[in-house]
């Protein structure tokens, strides 16, 4: 789990920035409540593999998902 202000998904966090992906977009493709995104974008809560390649399936089909979801 997360304990500092760094973000837990950096690669996740900067792809999202260039790609003009918002939380809101997460939120909507793996059918979960915002808080509870949030709570997992910040690394308070994990993403199931499922929600992971979801996202990436979705999103990002050209970084794998290991390095999508690489945590620091």
């Amino acid at each position: 789990m997360k304990r500092d202000s760094s973000a837990y998904y950096p690669r996740l966090e900067a792809e999202m920035i260039l790609r003009h992906i918002t939380r809101l977009d997460l939120k909507d493709c793996i059918k979960l409540k915002y808080n509870t995104l949030c709570k997992k974008v910040n690394g308070e809560l994990r993403f199931s593999l499922e929600e992971a390649i979801k996202i990436q399936e979705t999103y990002f089909p050209d970084i794998s998902v290991n390095e999508l979801f690489r945590h620091e």
